[in-house]
């Protein structure tokens, strides 16, 4: 698991963590450890990646109606 940053909201308590990992596991590691803390996890990916994803889905969507 490797962070990459840690953030804060401005003007109030709280702020984020953008961390990668390969285990989601790890997440649930983590948000067990500091169990006293409310966490909310927001999976995202690369913009290219889901651009190329979104694409194949919609192809087969497409391939349904004509198919």
């Amino acid at each position: 698991m490797t962070f990459h940053q840690f953030v804060v909201r401005l003007g109030e308590f709280g702020g984020y963590a953008v961390v990668e990992t390969e285990a989601p596991a790890d997440l649930e590691y983590l948000t067990t450890v500091y169990a006293a803390f409310s966490f909310t996890v927001e999976p995202v990916m690369d913009v290219m990646d889901a651009v190329a994803a979104e694409t194949r889905g919609i192809e087969y969507r497409d391939s349904l109606r004509t198919g």
